[in-house]
């Protein structure tokens, strides 16, 4: 072959066999904040439970200088299908420069027990105002004081920790095959650890399993299963709030040793703080969910046991209406 014959075949095996380039991340159903406004209640303003909510869960993310929580209804819309409407959401300081760091945040969980337990929040209809069954703080920040305020207050109150690959952490979260001494309870993308060096029994989770229940479920038309609904204020009021659900997204990158994975990647260096707290209380809601089933809770009576686990001591709110 001649060196003008070479030359063809060499431009023809690059025609045939290079593959064009290819972005490596993909991007899942993108959600923007006229997603989230689109969920906004029309009725329920801020505080108000559905009258269909059966319980109440809250999730808190713990900053340096700031608890953001987040308390959400569990609405049961027909047998075995529910959704949930978050019923508020807030911040608290944590006045850690006059007091210090550790009476800073032992101060700022106070005033969240308080809110909880002394407060409380009203369901639509009833008259009736009620503490969540249970209030998840996350742990990987400060996790000595979350947990020496979730022991101090009771079971109603369980620190979590959240593992989940995103691009800046490779901290994925393994589901365990099997209950064993320190490994309590296992659930939907969740598991009870028993951590007896701190006192406490830590719920550990995959975060972005939870994080996209909460994308999923504002797009999720409100009364279907899985749907989650925001109580009603105009979308001014709201803008933060979907500034910080919006924060992250999911997208799929390729791996070369493990093909395509989904992680999530947070817009730049916005706060995220209120997604953390709201996947908390539909971590808390699913927590509660399997409570219910495992204990098998038709009857009223047979509520009492669970009850009892759940809300920890010294409430003075009907917790779930009968």
């Amino acid at each position: 072959m001649d060196s003008g014959s070479d030359v063809e075949e060499v431009a023809h095996r690059q025609f045939i066999w290079a593959m064009p380039s290819e972005a490596t991340e993909f991007e899942t159903i993108p959600l923007d904040r006229k997603v989230v406004e689109s969920k906004i209640a029309d009725t329920l303003p801020r505080g108000l439970a559905p009258g269909d909510s059966q319980f109440l869960t809250c999730g808190c993310d713990v900053g340096a200088h700031l608890l953001h929580w987040t308390v959400s209804a569990a609405r049961l819309f027909a047998p075995d299908v529910w959704g949930s409407h978050v019923v508020n959401y807030g911040l608290i300081e944590v006045p850690s420069r006059e007091f210090g760091l550790v009476k800073g945040f032992e101060i700022a969980f106070e005033q969240l027990h308080d809110m909880m337990e002394n407060v409380g929040f009203n369901v639509e209809r009833t008259g009736e105002a009620w503490a969540p069954w249970q209030v998840f703080i996350d742990s990987k920040y400060r996790g000595d004081d979350v947990y020496r305020a979730c022991a101090r207050f009771g079971n109603r109150y369980r620190p979590t920790e959240g593992r989940g690959l995103s691009q800046m952490v490779a901290d994925d979260y393994h589901q365990p095959t099997a209950t064993t001494k320190l490994i309590i309870e296992i659930g939907e993308r969740w598991h009870l650890a028993d951590r007896p060096e701190k006192g406490v029994e830590v719920v550990v989770c995959d975060a972005n399993h939870f994080k996209s229940k909460v994308h999923d479920g504002l797009r999720i038309k409100s009364g279907h299963s899985g749907s989650l609904s925001i109580f009603a204020a105009t979308w001014q009021e709201h803008l933060k709030y979907s500034h910080h659900l919006t924060a992250e997204k999911e997208v799929e990158l390729f791996d070369p040793k493990r093909g395509l994975v989904r992680v999530w990647k947070r817009d730049g260096e916005k706060a995220n703080h209120w997604l953390d707290s709201t996947y908390l209380a539909l971590l808390a809601q699913v927590f509660c969910l399997k409570k219910l089933k495992d204990e098998d809770k038709a009857a009223a009576p047979a509520m009492q046991p669970l009850l009892s686990n759940l809300q920890g001591k010294g409430v003075g709110f009907n917790l779930r209406r009968m």
